[in-house]
């Protein structure tokens, strides 16, 4: 019984310096991970959870200018989108560490859009928006992240904390010139500019520009004096004449279902009792009703005819 005792205490003995053995193991092995000088890629600190704006990054396929905006096509590696933009709060140039301007968005080019995060995106092929209020020019050329960062400068993720220096650049979106400190970041929304990230818990960095972001753009605002103008002035007209009068074949099933105008690439479609409507084509240039959110007036049935208001039929093409 003596000798069953002494080898049962001399396996528990060597079982617990094993497990002591594979804990003292393990702790080495994250201090190891935990080395300040480490560098992770962009992908570990891309995340933006919490943020009310995004990033669509991609290479520049076509830049063309339009008025006093651009039209971008952006190969985001999936089925590409077209931003059509006008008025931007900034352009900033990660590879040069300056702004910079609209001229200097060029084909082959990689850039990350600022928009917000639910803006609408038009259902063409590509999708096409112009939500967009910012770019990042070169965004290959570091490491960027937007989201939002508590009193202690940690993202809303967990994922990255801020170590503000006396070389960190600050500035806002709104182009307010003044100096900032590491407290006009706390509880913001920033887009974090740095060329080197350390492993850590969480991860840090020592920005080389922070930029604040003010409140995210209304993806859907209210209707301005002007818009609400629009939508009582706007009239009634039969739909099947209007469309067939410039070549679109309608198609009706029933008056539950959605009535559907194709024409060539083109396909339209309107619902009875609402103010939705699709709009897709396959072309890249862009058609005066991808940037049209709803109808001025709900689709209606009178006398059984389709009636839509005129603004829309007009822009049809």
């Amino acid at each position: 019984m003596s000798r069953i005792i002494n080898r049962f205490g001399i396996c528990a003995a060597v079982s617990l310096l094993l497990i002591l053995a594979t804990a003292l193991f393990s702790g080495f092995a994250f201090a190891e991970d935990a080395e300040v000088g480490a560098e992770v890629t962009a992908a570990d600190v891309a995340a933006d959870s919490g943020a009310a704006n995004t990033l669509i990054t991609g290479e520049v396929t076509k830049a063309e200018k339009k008025g006093d905006g651009i039209v971008v096509t952006l190969d985001d590696g999936k089925d590409g989108v077209v931003l059509n933009i006008s008025e931007l709060r900034f352009v900033y140039d990660q590879k040069a560490k300056a702004y910079a301007s609209l001229d200097d968005v060029k084909e082959g080019l990689t850039i990350a859009a600022v928009l917000p995060k639910h803006a609408p995106l038009s259902l063409s092929s590509p999708p096409q928006t112009g939500a967009v209020f910012g770019l990042i020019l070169n965004s290959d050329a570091g490491t960027s992240k937007l989201d939002i960062f508590d009193e202690n400068l940690l993202s809303s993720d967990g994922e990255l904390k801020l170590i503000i220096g006396d070389d960190t650049l600050i500035g806002a979106d709104t182009g307010e010139r003044r100096v900032f400190t590491a407290d006009d970041l706390k509880d913001k929304e920033l887009i974090v500019f740095c060329d080197v990230v350390y492993t850590s818990l969480p991860a840090q960095t020592a920005p080389s520009f922070v930029l604040i972001l003010t409140a995210a753009p209304e993806a859907e605002a209210e209707p301005s004096d002007a818009s609400a103008t629009a939508v009582s002035e706007a009239k009634y007209v039969g739909l099947r004449a209007a469309a067939e009068a410039k070549g679109y074949t309608v198609t009706w099933v029933s008056n539950a279902q959605p009535i559907t105008l194709s024409k060539g690439d083109i396909t339209v479609t309107v619902t009875i009792g609402s103010d939705a409507f699709t709009y897709t084509h396959l072309t890249k240039d862009v058609q005066p009703l991808d940037s049209v959110e709803k109808l001025d007036l709900t689709t209606r049935l009178v006398d059984g005819k389709t009636m839509v208001a005129d603004s829309f039929t007009e822009l049809l093409k």
